[in-house]
């Protein structure tokens, strides 16, 4: 399994935003393997594309994540960012979830 926080891959996000994920993320890497966790487990019921929001609600409701750094336990706006780090670090759920266009991509 891939490391859960490579900082090259993450580097191209450079807006404000972008910056408080990469600190949340290095701060709390349970975060990305319980994310990575649920996705193959949705994958290996059969199902091939996942929603991120799904995962993190489920995450919220069933496990109450202790999380440091942020006001929120999982801020939504850092949804997108696990998305494409999760589909870019591990091969097998690459393509797994649905995202739109955004400045992460243009990079």
């Amino acid at each position: 399994m891939s490391t859960p926080f490579d900082a090259a891959q993450l580097s191209f996000f450079d807006d404000p935003l972008a910056i408080q994920f990469r600190e949340f993320h290095h701060a709390n890497p349970h975060v990305y393997a319980r994310l990575v966790e649920l996705a193959r487990e949705w994958k290996r019921a059969g199902n091939d594309k996942c929603s991120i929001d799904m995962l993190f609600h489920l995450l919220r409701w069933q496990y109450g994540i202790r999380t440091s750094g942020e006001q929120f336990v999982l801020n939504n706006s850092f949804s997108a960012h696990y998305a494409r780090l999760i589909m870019s670090n591990e091969a097998d759920l690459d393509g797994l979830f649905i995202t739109r266009v955004s400045r992460a991509d243009a990079a």
